[in-house]
């Protein structure tokens, strides 16, 4: 029973590891992304539609948010997901 339970904890370490790996992947797609996101939102609310800097900024931060909400969440529960399926496959669980 012991020997099973350190065998459970050993998967589990290692999908946490293999996890943490895919989010370092997912974050250096993500940033850069959402960088690029960003600065096109504050130059178009500058410069062609002139709606300031303190507005132009706030469009930008909405952007940053918007990202944040509809590209790294969804990313984050996929690999949540994946991970929690490997960890059954490996376990043996239906």
């Amino acid at each position: 029973m012991g020997e099973q339970v350190s065998d459970y904890a050993r998967i589990a370490e290692e999908l946490a590891a293999e996890k943490r790996a895919q989010l370092e992947g997912a974050q250096a797609v993500i940033k850069p992304l959402t960088l690029i996101a960003c600065g096109a939102a504050f130059a178009l609310a500058f410069w062609p539609y002139n709606l300031g800097l303190l507005l132009s900024l706030g469009t930008a931060f909405l952007a940053f948010l918007a990202m944040g909400l509809f590209v790294s969440v969804p990313a984050g529960y996929v690999l949540g997901r994946r991970a929690a399926r490997r960890l059954k496959e490996r376990i043996g669980e239906p």
